[in-house]
C-alpha cells in the first residue's frame, strides 16, 4: 500500500511540475517575437517578424504601426523611410489586413472585421525597407529598435537573426543590444554572416561591419521648413521684404551691434581678470555650449576635483576611451554651473568611462546640462557684460521669426481659395520671418564692458596661440600646464599650444608624469594626441546627451534601447 500511495505521489508531484509547460498564459500578451533581419548589398533591409500572440478573450486581431517618420534633432530634418510591404500572416495563411498612416507611422490593422480570435496565433509580417542604416568614416551599421517601446502588452521572450550580405570575420564585427529593463540580459551569438540576439524583454541591437560590404545610399532628408515653389511674373513682389530687410539692418545697428571698444587687440599675458573658461568662452562668442563644459571640466581636474585616466585606443575601431574619477573634495567653493556640470558627469557613480557617459542617464545628464549652460549665461549677465539675458533675447525674436511664418502659412493655406494677391502677400510674410529668425542669433548685445573685456580675451588668445613669439613670458611663467590648458582646449589650440612649449624647452612630458589630474600619455607625440581626442571626445559626448537619440546617429556611441530605426508598437482590437 505505501508503495502504491508513493507512486502516487510522485506522478502527482512529476503533473505538477510539468502544468506550467502544458497551461496558457492568463492574460494578453506576446509569448515570442522572432525577428529576421536581412541586410541587403544595396543597404535595404528585409524584415520578418513572427509574433506569437496570446488571446485570452475574443478579439478580431492585433494592430502593429511601424514609424516611417524620423526627426534627426540635432540638424533639425526630416527622414521618410521608404516601406513596402511583402505580405501578412496568420497562422501561415494569408489574412485580410488594412493600412494607413497616422502621425508618422504605417499603421496595419490585422484581422477580419468579421470574425473573432482567440488563444495563441502567430502573426508574420513582411516588409522591406529603404534607408535605415548608418554610414561613418570607419564602418557601417545598422541600430534597429527590434520589437519596439509602445507595445499595451507584455513582451516574454525576443530574439532578432541579423544576416550579413556575406561573410565577414567575426572579431570584425561590432555588436550592441540594449533592453528595456536593467534586469533583463540579452544573450549575443555571432557567426560570418548571422548575429543572434535573445532577450526575455523587448531590445534594440546595433551591428557594425567594416566599410565596402554594403553601398552607401544618401538619405533623403528634408528640412523642417518646406520650401515654396511659386512661378510669377516678375519679381516685384520682393519689394516689401527688401525694404523690410533695409528696416531691420538699421534696426540691428541701433539694437543689436555692440558698442565699440578700444578698437586693437593687444597680447594678454595673463588669464584677464582670473575669468574661469566657461565664463571666459561665452563672453568670446555668445554662446554657452559643449566646447565650455569641456574646459570648465578640465579645469576642474586641475584643482582636484576629478581625475582623469587616458585608457588608450581600444577595439577593432581604435576608439579612445577615458576614465572620469571623482575625487573626495568639496564642492563648496564651486561656481553653479561647475556643480552641475559634475553633476551631469557623475550623477550617482564616483567613476565613469567616457564611453558609458553616452548611454547612461540620458535625461540626467541633459538636464544637468542645461542648467549649466543657463547658469553660465546667468553670470555672463549678471558680470555686466550684456543689456540682456542673449537666449532670452534670441528666443523673442526667434519667436517673432516663427509666428510671423505661421501667419504666412494661414494665408498660404486660405490663398487657395482667394486670388494671387494673397499667395504673393504669403510668401512676403515667409522671407520677413526668415528674416527676422536669421537676425535672432546676432541680436544679443554687450555693454561697453562686456566688449573691453572680449577684447583682453582676443588678446590672450592671441598670446596661447603665438607662445613661441612670446618665448620668454612661457618660460617665466610657474605651472603653466595646470593653469592654462583647460583655455588651450577652449581656444582649440592644444597641440598647437604643447609644441611651442617644447619648442620654448619646457618639460612638457616630465610634468604630466608627475600631474595627479591626468594620468595615461606621456610620450609628447601621444600626449598631444590625447589630449586633443580628449577634448573632441568629450565635446562629442556633450553634445550626444543633450539631445535625444538621432535617427542617423551611432548605436556604439550613444544608443540605448528605443534609439536607432524601426520600433513602434501596436496591440489587439
Amino acid at each position: 500500500m505505501r508503495k502504491i500511495l508513493a507512486s502516487a505521489f510522485i506522478i502527482l508531484f512529476c503533473l505538477f511540475l510539468a502544468l506550467p509547460v502544458f497551461a496558457q498564459p492568463f492574460s494578453e500578451q506576446i509569448t515570442d517575437y522572432r525577428v529576421k533581419i536581412q541586410i541587403e548589398k544595396n543597404s535595404s533591409i528585409k524584415v520578418k517578424e513572427n509574433i506569437e500572440y496570446y488571446f485570452p478573450e475574443a478579439k478580431h486581431g492585433i494592430y502593429r504601426y511601424l514609424p516611417y517618420n524620423y526627426e534627426d534633432k540635432q540638424n533639425k530634418r526630416y527622414l521618410n523611410l521608404d516601406y513596402e510591404f511583402l505580405g501578412i500572416l496568420m497562422d501561415n495563411q494569408p489574412i485580410e489586413y488594412q493600412k494607413s498612416k497616422k502621425e508618422g507611422n504605417w499603421l496595419l490593422k490585422i484581422g477580419d472585421p468579421g470574425k473573432t480570435v482567440t488563444g495563441s496565433h502567430l502573426y508574420t509580417i513582411n516588409y522591406e525597407v529603404q534607408y535605415t542604416l548608418n554610414y561613418f568614416s570607419d564602418h557601417d551599421e545598422l541600430y534597429w529598435n527590434v520589437t519596439g517601446s509602445d507595445w499595451e502588452v507584455a513582451i516574454k521572450q525576443v530574439e532578432a537573426e541579423v544576416v550579413l550580405p556575406e561573410n565577414i570575420a567575426t572579431e570584425v564585427l561590432q555588436t550592441q543590444c540594449y533592453t528595456s529593463s536593467s534586469y533583463c540580459q540579452c544573450a549575443t551569438t555571432k557567426d560570418k554572416t548571422k548575429i543572434t540576439f535573445k532577450s526575455n524583454s523587448p531590445i534594440t541591437v546595433v551591428v557594425g561591419w567594416p566599410k565596402g560590404i554594403t553601398e552607401e545610399v544618401k538619405k533623403p532628408y528634408h528640412r523642417l521648413l518646406p520650401f515654396i515653389h511659386y512661378r510669377v511674373e516678375s519679381a516685384w513682389f520682393l519689394l516689401f521684404p527688401l525694404i523690410f530687410l533695409i528696416y531691420f539692418v538699421w534696426f540691428f545697428l541701433k539694437k543689436g551691434r555692440d558698442p565699440r571698444g578700444r578698437g586693437t587687440i593687444a597680447p594678454e599675458f595673463e588669464i584677464p581678470d582670473d575669468l574661469p573658461p566657461a565664463e571666459m568662452g561665452t563672453v568670446l562668442d555668445e554662446v554657452a555650449s559643449n566646447r565650455e563644459v569641456t574646459a570648465t571640466l578640465i579645469d576642474l581636474a586641475v584643482k582636484g576635483y576629478l581625475e582623469i585616466k587616458d585608457l588608450g585606443e581600444k577595439g577593432f575601431f581604435k576608439k579612445r576611451d577615458f576614465l572620469f574619477k571623482r575625487t573626495d573634495k568639496d564642492e563648496t567653493e564651486l561656481k553653479e554651473y561647475e556643480k552641475k556640470i559634475l553633476k551631469a558627469i557623475f550623477l550617482d557613480t564616483k567613476e565613469i568611462k567616457l564611453s558609458d557617459l553616452k548611454t547612461k542617464h540620458n535625461s540626467e545628464i541633459s538636464e544637468s546640462l542645461d542648467e549649466a549652460e543657463k547658469n553660465m549665461y546667468e553670470t555672463a549677465f549678471s558680470n555686466g557684460w550684456f543689456t540682456a539675458m542673449p537666449t532670452k533675447i534670441r528666443t523673442s525674436y526667434f519667436g517673432c521669426g516663427c509666428g510671423l511664418g505661421i501667419f504666412a502659412l494661414v494665408i498660404l493655406i486660405l490663398s487657395a481659395a482667394m486670388n494671387k494677391f494673397s499667395m504673393i502677400l504669403g510668401l512676403d510674410f515667409v522671407i520677413i520671418g526668415l528674416v527676422v529668425a536669421a537676425f535672432a542669433w546676432f541680436m544679443p548685445q554687450k555693454t561697453k564692458k562686456g566688449v573691453l573685456i572680449k577684447e583682453r580675451i582676443l588678446g590672450f588668445k592671441m598670446y596661447m596661440e603665438k607662445a613661441e613669439i612670446y618665448r620668454s613670458q612661457w618660460q617665466e611663467k610657474e605651472n603653466i600646464l595646470e593653469k592654462f590648458l583647460s583655455y588651450a582646449i577652449l581656444f582649440g589650440v592644444t597641440g598647437q599650444w604643447l609644441k611651442a612649449l617644447k619648442n620654448i624647452g619646457l618639460p612638457v612630458e616630465k610634468t604630466f608624469e608627475n600631474a595627479t589630474f591626468y594620468t595615461g600619455a606621456y610620450a609628447f607625440s601621444d600626449l598631444s594626441s590625447s589630449l586633443d581626442s580628449l577634448g573632441t571626445n568629450v565635446n562629442a559626448a556633450m553634445g550626444s546627451v543633450s539631445s535625444s537619440a538621432a535617427s542617423g546617429g551611432s548605436g556604439f556611441s550613444g544608443g540605448g534601447f528605443g534609439g536607432g530605426f524601426g520600433g513602434g508598437g501596436g496591440g489587439s482590437w
